[in-house]
């Protein structure tokens, strides 16, 4: 599986909503559906998972982000480039505006958390400097979903 992952090259805008809906349609037979993703898609992932969930899926959703994510170590003024749209945004980052998005960050994975416990679905927030087995066999196997 992560062979085939790593051979996958991106290209355009991700749609992770309608994706999931694909896979919710297209599915013959539900079971365990683990999305792995940042959740940051422009068409949002919330009805995609909607609809896993009407199809019988368990879901179970990881969000992973990097640790600049998290805690960016940025400074100053930047032109920051979306990988996805490869559009540029030119920003001044200090203080109150590194404490600002930290803030928006906790507010939205928190968000992300309760729409998923709300539903039912496992949810975890990893970091990329996680290890994929500590991921495997600690974090999944604490949400009961590997045993």
């Amino acid at each position: 599986m992560l062979s085939f992952l790593e051979s996958i090259r991106p290209t355009g805008l991700t749609d992770l909503d309608g994706a999931l809906r694909n896979w919710a349609l297209r599915g013959t037979r539900p079971g365990l559906a683990i999305l792995i993703s940042d959740l940051l898609s422009p068409t949002g992932f919330e009805n995609g998972l909607n609809e896993l969930l009407g199809r019988g899926y368990e879901v179970v959703v990881v969000q992973v982000l990097s640790p600049d994510e998290v805690n960016p170590p940025l400074t100053g003024d930047l032109s920051l480039i979306d990988v996805e749209t490869r559009r540029p945004q030119d920003v001044t980052v200090d203080g109150p505006m590194r404490d600002l998005y930290m803030n928006r960050l906790a507010a939205w994975r928190d968000e992300v958390a309760a729409f998923c416990v709300g539903r039912g679905v496992h949810y975890l927030m990893v970091e990329t400097s996680i290890p994929w087995e500590e991921l495997i066999l600690y974090d999944l196997r604490r949400l009961q979903v590997v045993r």
